[in-house]
C-alpha cells in the first residue's frame, strides 16, 4: 500500500515527506463536507466496496496491490479540493467509479461472489463493473475508436482484464502526449485513467507489454 507524500519547505529546501493520516481524514472530510459520524460510516462503506473490487479483479486473473481505503478517498478529495479552487465542476476519475460499482460485501461473501459464475449476484456484478467501464471510457473510447473496438473484442467478456488493460493503453497515450508536451487538454484538465479524451493520438497497442502488464502489480 502506497502512502501519499506531499512536499515542504525545510530550511530553505523542498523535501517530501508522508501525508498523516490525521491530515488525509481532514483533507476527505473537508472535500465532501462531512462529519466525524458521516467519515465513520463512509469510510466503512467505502473499504468494503474497495476490497469487493480488488477481490473481483485478482479472482479473474489481474494482479492486485492492496490499496489503503483512505489513500485512495484521499487522492478523491485532492481532486475535488483542486476542482473547487479552479470553479471547475470534480470529474469522478474512471477507478473511483468502477470502485464505487462495487457493493459492501463482507469479506466471505465479496470472496464467493468474485469466484462465482453465472449466479444472479455474479452477473449483476460483472453488468455492473462492465457497465461503469463503459461509462468512464466514453470520451477516451470517442478518441481512439480502432484502439478501443480492439481491447473489447479481446477482454470485453473480463471487465476485470478489461479495466486494467484500458488503462495500461490510457498511460501509453499520456506517456506520448507527455513527449509531445501535449498532456494538458484545452479544458485544463489533466488526462488521468483516461478520461479527457483530447485530440486522437495514433498510438499503437503493444500487445506484448500489455500482457505483461496485466500480471503485474
Amino acid at each position: 500500500m502506497t502512502r501519499p507524500y506531499k512536499t515542504v519547505l525545510r530550511g530553505g529546501e523542498r523535501v517530501r515527506v508522508p501525508v498523516t493520516s490525521k491530515e488525509m481524514k481532514a483533507a476527505i472530510m473537508k472535500a465532501n463536507r462531512w462529519t466525524d459520524e458521516q467519515y465513520r460510516k463512509n469510510y466503512d462503506i467505502f473499504k468494503l466496496k474497495l476490497r469487493s473490487y480488488e477481490a473481483y479483479k485478482k479472482a479473474h486473473g489481474v494482479a492486485v496491490d492492496a490499496q489503503s481505503p483512505v489513500a485512495v478517498l484521499y487522492a478523491q478529495a485532492k481532486a475535488k479540493l483542486s476542482a473547487q479552487r479552479a470553479g471547475r465542476a470534480y470529474r469522478q476519475s474512471i477507478k473511483m467509479k468502477t470502485i464505487q460499482s462495487f457493493r459492501a460485501y463482507n469479506k466471505k461473501d465479496r470472496e464467493r461472489v468474485a469466484r462465482e459464475k453465472g449466479t444472479r449476484g455474479a452477473e449483476a456484478q460483472r453488468a455492473s463493473f462492465a457497465e461503469a467501464i463503459s461509462s468512464a471510457y466514453g470520451n477516451f473510447a470517442a478518441a481512439h475508436p480502432e484502439q478501443f473496438s480492439q481491447l473489447m473484442q479481446r477482454y470485453g467478456e473480463n471487465p476485470a482484464m478489461l479495466e486494467k488493460a484500458l488503462g495500461a493503453y490510457a498511460e501509453r497515450v499520456k506517456a506520448a502526449r507527455d513527449e509531445q508536451g501535449a498532456a494538458m487538454p484545452d479544458d485544463g484538465v489533466p488526462i488521468q485513467w483516461g478520461e479527457a479524451a483530447g485530440s486522437p493520438d495514433n498510438v499503437n497497442i503493444d500487445w506484448d507489454e500489455l500482457e505483461q502488464s496485466l500480471t503485474e502489480e
